[in-house]
């Protein structure tokens, strides 16, 4: 029998499978797109970061700087006010020259309403039960005086009767020593007043008080410092006192008759935590939602009063450099479909070009793209308006910020200050009755301020409705 050798064919190397060129150029951009989109969120994160703790950073800033401003300028009121009761304690400012003293003083210091020596009953002299010199400025900013007896007995305990005069502002310092007092309405001068009161002595008696220096700190002087803040166009500040009560704000009712302390829209808890860490002395920061806006507070102690000031931003206008981030998050979202794509074209082997893949590809572009499209809508919707665009207001407190800012651009354009006419909408119903046209059904109504040169007609209009 003869034996068969077969002998193994070779093999060719041309038979050997052969990689698509359009495979390996898909796994190249897939590899290139997401490098780009690992570059591109790495840049976002750092330019956000940036951009957020550089706003912050100067936010904080300001609310320490306006503490620091207001502390010095309590701290003056406080050296001015034991200076002048130690000079009427040691003699050296004789009584019958008080008034000149005290005018000299309240022209140096612009930021004083009004400076009051009171005595004690029969401490000026017997022809006088009780005797007190006062003077401040009016509403034109001329000094005016009262000398001789009171209009009511300051001498008195304070009540809590609203329909009482104030007394502690001489009270207060006279039985307990230095004081400033909470925000209230004196009788003698018809305004909301803050007082720093010192007892002062007679030169024979250093040991007894006869009487009170009480120093007025201008509300208004307060309320423009904090006003003058760089605070965006719905930011604000206001300044509270140890026990919650406003002694600044943006909307004059809450001065002296709001509470932070007991505000119904101020109960959030870290909010309230702040606000007395800032009491005890403490920069304290909080990060939260009001009136349906991302908003920072800020707390900065004044030492000198043991008050404190809370500055409230909108986080959103705040960062100034949100049409930049809306560019990078566009890249982000145009590289990361784009990554997406080819990766899909990788797995599912577009590069076969059957109807199959082709009609795969064709669905898959289409839905990534319009899923690209969606996203950025969303982005550029939630960019914070300019100026120019118009502002969000959401608040009492932001409406009277904002209408502060607008007098002064008037003022400083010399033009009449703006007149502001209250409006309201009511939409009962909403129809589309084709696809380019809208019907709206509802009501309009307007507070029209009277006015005698009839400048301003009650009216409104709907151009092209």
């Amino acid at each position: 029998m003869s034996g068969v050798n077969s002998v193994p064919k070779a093999t060719n190397p041309a038979d050997k499978p052969r990689r698509s060129p359009w495979r390996v150029i898909l796994v190249a951009l897939a590899i290139l797109s997401g490098i780009a989109l690992v570059l591109f969120a790495a840049r976002y994160l750092v330019l956000q970061n940036d951009l957020a703790n550089r706003a912050f950073e100067s936010a904080s800033e300001q609310a320490v700087s306006a503490a620091s401003e207001l502390d010095r300028d309590f701290t003056n009121t406080i050296d001015l006010t034991t200076g002048l009761a130690g000079a009427l304690s040691d003699g050296s400012l004789p009584y019958d020259s008080i008034e000149e003293e005290l005018r000299s003083l309240l022209e140096a210091n612009p930021s004083l309403d009004g400076i009051t020596i009171a005595f004690d009953k029969n401490a000026y002299s017997p022809d006088f039960e009780q005797f007190i010199v006062y003077v401040w400025r009016d509403m034109d900013g001329a000094l005016m005086s009262q000398i001789g007896e009171s209009l009511y007995d300051y001498t008195v305990p304070p009540s809590d009767d609203p329909d009482a005069p104030q007394t502690q502002w001489f009270y207060v310092p006279f039985s307990q020593g230095p004081a400033w007092t909470e925000p209230f309405l004196a009788a003698g001068a018809g305004r909301v007043l803050i007082e720093y009161g010192v007892p002062f002595t007679a030169p024979n008696t250093p040991d007894k008080p006869i009487g009170v220096v009480a120093v007025d700190y201008s509300l208004e002087g307060m309320r423009s410092l904090v006003a003058g803040l760089d605070l965006g166009l719905t930011g604000f500040g206001a300044v509270y006192s140890d026990t919650g009560t406003f002694l600044s704000h943006p909307v004059p009712e809450r001065v002296a008759k709001g509470n932070l302390f007991t505000d119904e829209t101020l109960q959030d808890e870290a909010f309230q935590a702040a606000a007395r860490q800032a009491l005890e002395g403490d920069m304290a920061s909080v990060q939260r939602v009001a009136n349906e806006r991302d908003v920072w507070n800020f707390f900065a102690p004044i030492t000198s009063t043991g008050w404190a000031l809370v500055v409230q931003l909108s986080e959103t206008e705040f960062l100034l450099g949100a049409e930049t981030l809306l560019r990078s998050q566009v890249a982000i979202v145009l590289t990361a479909g784009t990554f997406l794509f080819f990766m899909l074209a990788v797995l599912l082997h577009f590069d076969q070009g059957t109807r199959d893949r082709l009609w795969l590809a064709s669905v898959s572009f289409s839905l990534i793209g319009l899923t690209m499209i969606v996203i950025i809508i969303v982005l550029e919707r939630r960019m914070p308006k300019n100026f120019g665009e118009g502002v969000l207001v959401t608040s009492h407190a932001a409406l009277t910020r904002y209408e502060g800012m607008l007098a002064e651009e008037y003022a400083e354009r010399g033009l009449r200050e703006p007149v502001y006419v209250p409006t309201g909408v009511l939409l009962e119903t909403v129809r589309f009755p084709e696809p380019s046209v809208v019907t709206l059904n509802g009501y309009v109504w307007q507070r029209v301020p009277k006015n005698g040169d009839g400048e301003i007609a009650a009216g409104f209009s709907f151009p092209q409705s």
